[in-house]
């Protein structure tokens, strides 16, 4: 028991020892169930016999040592894929029997109950069948824990994905839908009601692929859309600043008038005078003889100058530290 591969699956209850060499099992009947139907179902069958081969069915886990696990559990994994791929397809084949049997060359509640039930399940079926490829890295840690460095992918990955996926299947059905409208709409000479469904379904097609395309984009884009919207409302702010002040330079650069500094409002135009020959103005010297005085102006200057005690005094108030005598 010091190797952990040979200890239990998990611990045995009070009083159970495990029982690794022949624990008890319901190998024989199961064997017989499987006889009859491995015809219908031939690759889960060929599953569930090795399984029987190697581990056994209905053996208590605490009989079954941690190395025998993973054979186990790697064909119950491989069972239940081949189950999720099998069990849509049957279950498509029942409703579109009970559209022929129940409601044959019409459209009425039948029919679409059952197109409705059919769809959802293969929807459901197809992301489940998604979400168990893509939960484990690596993908044998699926059936083997054993594996150092493996780990589950996380809930909130998974719902991206399992929402990626199925807005994938909504495309490929509104592709659908366009197609089996488009082959309508050519048969049919009512071109205005035909095309109407070719529309919607196109419009579908186109939004579930951006959807598709962009989605796993949504979880960087989230965070930074406050610092986009920021960065929208300034540049909208300055463009509409700048778009303004061309309006008003343009409105007054046309103007009739002379405009104002910095575009403002423009001048009225001033009526046009003739030139003349002007006469010098009058200054009331033009009969003094050349060489006249005309004024007499007087100019006074002082001098002040400061004395050496004054100056050692100015010079004592602004310093008073420098005369300290140690």
């Amino acid at each position: 028991m010091s190797n952990i591969k040979d200890m239990p699956g998990i611990r045995p209850p009070p009083g159970a020892v495990p029982n690794f060499d022949s624990p008890a099992n319901m190998n024989a009947s199961m064997l017989l169930h499987f006889h009859s139907v491995s015809c219908l179902n031939v690759a889960a069958s060929g599953i569930v016999y090795r399984m029987i081969a190697t581990t056994g069915l209905f053996v208590h886990q605490w009989d079954v040592r941690l190395l025998e696990l993973a054979p186990f559990i790697r064909g119950s994994f491989i069972s239940s894929l081949i189950h999720i791929v099998f069990i849509p397809c049957a279950k498509a084949a029942i409703f579109l029997e009970w559209i022929r049997i129940f409601s044959p060359g019409s459209r009425g509640f039948v029919f679409w109950s059952c197109h409705v039930l059919m769809w959802a399940n293969i929807i459901c079926y197809a992301v489940i069948f998604l979400l168990l490829n893509i939960a484990c890295t690596p993908y044998e840690y699926n059936w083997n824990r054993l594996i150092p460095g493996g780990g589950l992918m996380s809930r909130q990955r998974k719902m991206g994905v399992a929402a990626i996926f199925a807005i994938g299947i909504l495309g490929i059905a509104a592709a659908a839908g366009r197609l089996a409208g488009s082959v309508i709409r050519n048969g049919s000479t009512d071109f205005t009601y035909t095309f109407s469904a070719v529309i919607l379904c196109a419009e579908a097609e186109g939004t579930c692929s951006l959807l598709v395309v962009c989605g796993p984009s949504i979880p960087q884009a989230v965070p930074a859309l406050p610092r986009a919207i920021a960065s929208i409302r300034s540049w909208a702010s300055s463009s509409v600043g700048k778009l303004r002040y061309g309006k008003s330079s343009s409105k007054g650069s046309s103007g009739a008038g002379t405009s104002g500094p910095r575009g403002g409002a423009a001048m009225p135009s001033l009526p046009s005078i003739p030139l003349a020959k002007l006469r010098p103005p009058q200054t009331g010297y033009e009969d003094l003889e050349s060489g006249s005085i005309l004024r007499e102006t007087e100019f006074a200057t002082e001098e002040e100058y400061i004395d050496a005690p004054r100056e050692s005094s100015i010079h004592g108030r602004q310093h008073p530290w420098a005369g300290v005598k140690g």
